[in-house]
């Protein structure tokens, strides 16, 4: 099973493997018939924008959405899989210089705050939405980040080192392009899914990521999905209720 990594030193740029690990261990569990449904209280609506570009559960598609945040006291703070350790695989070189990127700015993180959602699938699965928002010093720091995030994002060895960290933990898998996410101008967005074959325990991962700024704010929002994710239609509503291009 894959495990993710613990100790704040280890909360690096991964920025999506983190949600893909967390998604592929739902999968796991609930192939085997364990797993419990989230426990916080359960808050539905319609599916409208938040205050002030705030994501609120009211604004996310579906009913049954539970929710949380927290404030962070620096950028690797975050108890949400926005970060995971980035494995040394050469499939995952941009991932890493990306993660550099983080490390290298991490001394302009002013505030910045880490939102959670999650809902259960009608499969067993699981839905999740975390949504990032990051204050710089400089404005500087958050066009760097995103020229980074743009590369390891964007290129290919993106899904390819998904698909190797997953390969590395027994967990022989697939994936397919989705339609990307709405995002504003000058950010980054991707949607892969992943199905593993049935030796590797079966079950599918969608995973989407989208990274933009607004002046001296960063914006990063993950969505991993296990079982019968969302199709691209509801991950666009999503981002667009995170702030993301209307």
């Amino acid at each position: 099973m894959v495990r993710l990594p613990r100790g704040r030193e280890w909360l690096v740029g991964g920025a999506a493997l983190g949600a893909l690990v967390a998604a592929f261990v739902v999968v796991y569990v609930f192939a085997r018939g364990g797993g419990d449904g989230p426990s916080a209280e359960q808050v539905t609506g319609d599916p409208t924008p938040g205050a002030s570009g705030e994501l609120t559960a009211a604004a996310l598609p579906g009913e049954g959405w539970t929710s949380s945040g927290t404030e962070l006291v620096s950028l690797f703070d975050s108890p949400d899989p926005v970060f995971a350790a980035t494995p040394d695989l050469s499939e995952c070189a941009p991932m890493q210089a990306f993660e550099g990127a983080l490390f290298e700015n991490e001394s302009a993180f002013s505030s910045g705050e880490s939102q959670l959602f999650e809902r259960p699938l009608a499969d067993g699965g699981t839905l999740r939405v975390t949504r990032l928002t990051v204050t710089f010093a400089d404005p500087v720091a958050v066009e760097a980040i995103l020229t980074a995030a743009r590369e390891a994002l964007g290129g290919p060895d993106f899904g390819r080192c998904m698909l190797a960290t997953a390969a590395r933990d027994g967990i022989e898998a697939t994936a397919a392009e989705g339609a990307a996410l709405p995002v504003p101008p000058g950010g980054v967005s991707r949607v892969l899914r992943y199905t593993a074959a049935a030796a590797a325990g079966g079950g599918t991962v969608t995973q989407a990521v989208g990274w933009w700024g607004e002046g001296e704010r960063l914006v990063a929002l993950t969505i991993s999905a296990a079982g019968e994710g969302p199709d691209d239609a509801e991950l666009a509503t999503i981002a667009r209720a995170a702030g993301g291009a209307r």
